[in-house]
């Protein structure tokens, strides 16, 4: 039986996304360590981007090639959830380091400012660079706990079971219980 045309473009697609971004994104983050002149803070949040491409391109494309190759999840529930909280947690990883990013460039333009005036500006260390990239980590993956618990295979696909209205109105009800100390 073959294979729609959509299909093969999809796999070859993901193939070529496969090869080229551990290619890339594999020698940017050798480079990073191997040339300490390449240890800026801009290049650590641009670092932190490249090892978030490389786990979404070595950890899923793989995954969902052969998905869409036969059709069905083969991986069983546990990697369900694995994909699941690590997709959403790169993708709000990637979506931080971007906000990070241009907050750090804006930082050096002021800092570059604030030397031909007598205005005060926020100077970024490399700590802080450290510190913060910790931090949206820790952030995203506890944003995307949810995620993980919720999927789950049903008829041979992993999806994410969506909260009952119920259920959401349960988790108001208890959140501001919570926050009422009650």
């Amino acid at each position: 039986m073959p294979k729609p045309p959509l299909m093969e473009l999809n796999v070859t697609f993901n193939i070529l996304v496969l090869t080229i971004g551990s290619l890339f994104n594999g020698t940017l983050l050798v480079i990073f360590i191997r040339e300490r002149t390449m240890r800026t803070v801009a290049n650590a949040y641009i670092v932190n981007l490249a090892l978030t491409d490389l786990v979404l391109t070595i950890g899923f494309l793989p995954l969902f090639t052969v998905n869409i190759l036969t059709g069905k999840w083969l991986f069983g529930d546990i990697v369900c959830k694995m994909v699941n909280f690590l997709g959403v947690g790169m993708l709000a990883v990637s979506v931080y380091t971007f906000s990070a990013l241009s907050a750090e460039r804006y930082y050096t333009i002021c800092n570059i400012l604030h030397l031909r005036s007598n205005s005060t500006c926020y100077l970024n260390k490399k700590h802080t660079t450290l510190i913060t990239i910790i931090s949206i980590w820790v952030f995203s993956c506890l944003l995307s706990i949810p995620y993980g618990i919720n999927a789950r295979v049903i008829e041979d696909s992993c999806v994410r079971v969506k909260y009952s209205e119920d259920a959401t109105q349960y988790m108001r009800v208890a959140v501001r219980n919570a926050l009422r100390g009650a």
